[in-house]
């Protein structure tokens, strides 16, 4: 048996051809890659047989990959060649065990560039019928998740309240999110649920989803009895308030909008909120641009204190005369110190 490579080689033409063929990648004929070894037709088989270290790297050749799930449990890079040419295609449809196109749950670093992840599966265990393009949660602390440059593309059913783009769950990692475009998702764009590790959302395009309900496009909610700590970081991106009306009540939404204590029944603040240089369009009735939400239940606001938060040099933009319930920056509930400069 070789030991696990710590390069390795997909591309979908490979299909068919039997272990053991020599071929070149991307794969015209012929060359020094064995299928089977280091050679593989399946992003999901070249990521169990690449080593788990920081170095391995799982190279996709462009292509459509008709996969469920791939799940990174292991430290590796896996490179697309872009967005616009190497594919994961779910399907849409039902039937995986836990959500999440992309699965990466390595307790060391993963990096995962340069893909268009469209058409979650949902899961269906939980009665929940999450989909999920990428999930991403780490039981270690310490490492890193980057995520960067994919596009990332719901199932575009208004009626389905639980198809996300990108979901962090209880992670202690340190999430790396840059350089992204979501869109077509019904729920959140990003959702961000008790994760003590740090955040870095930046640079990316996005939008408030096709859902025909009330819905934030990124939204970062923390409870279950400890305050997050870490830096939470929302910065430079370009998110649309545009879509999906009618701009009434029951279709409104925030941007960016932090929830502490969310549940208002425990602890659940944050401590380092920094949400800087976005770019918010669209702002029409009902749609809102920043939101800090203090849900604690009455006498005990201490719970879901979003303490110290910036939010700095904001340019939100809507229409000449605004509408009926639109807002630019919202502090429901107590927040201290925050510091509120420069926006526009």
């Amino acid at each position: 048996t070789r030991p696990a490579p710590t390069t390795v080689f997909v591309d979908s033409h490979y299909d068919s051809l039997p272990n053991g063929t020599a071929v070149d990648w991307p794969y015209t004929g012929a060359g020094s890659h064995l299928i089977g070894c280091d050679a593989f037709a399946k992003i999901q088989d070249g990521v169990n047989r690449v080593a788990d270290d920081v170095n391995s790297v799982v190279n996709v050749a462009a292509g459509t990959y008709p996969e469920s799930q791939v799940l990174i449990a292991k430290a590796c890079t896996v490179q697309g060649q872009g967005a616009a040419t190497t594919i994961i295609d779910a399907g849409c449809g039902t039937g995986l065990l836990l959500p999440g196109t992309v699965r990466i749950t390595a307790p060391a670093n993963v990096t995962f560039d340069g893909f268009t992840v469209k058409n979650p599966k949902s899961e269906t265990v939980s009665g929940n019928n999450v989909r999920v393009g990428i999930y991403a949660s780490s039981p270690a602390s310490g490492n890193i998740y980057t995520i960067t440059h994919n596009i990332i593309l719901g199932c575009n059913n208004p009626t389905d309240p639980q198809d996300y783009g990108f979901y962090a769950y209880g992670g202690q990692e340190s999430v790396v999110f840059q350089n992204n475009e979501i869109h077509l998702v019904s729920a959140n764009s990003l959702l961000i649920e008790r994760h003590p590790g740090p955040t870095d959302v930046s640079t990316n395009t996005f939008d408030r989803g096709v859902g025909d309900f009330s819905n934030d496009a990124y939204f970062n909610m923390n409870y279950g009895g400890a305050n997050v700590t870490s830096l939470q970081t929302v910065n430079h991106n370009t998110i649309d308030m545009g879509n999906a009306g009618a701009f009434d009540n029951a279709h409104r939404g925030f941007a960016i909008t932090f929830a502490g204590s969310y549940t208002g029944t425990d602890q659940g603040g944050y401590t380092q909120v920094v949400i800087t240089e976005n770019q918010i369009n669209n702002l029409k009735g009902y749609r809102r641009g920043i939101g800090l939400w203090n849900n604690a239940q009455t006498g005990n606001a201490s719970w879901g204190d979003i303490a110290g938060a910036v939010i700095a040099r904001n340019v939100l933009t809507g229409p000449a005369t605004p509408e009926a319930g639109s807002i630019g920056i919202r502090l429901l509930g107590p927040a201290s110190s925050a510091s509120i400069s420069n926006n526009a």
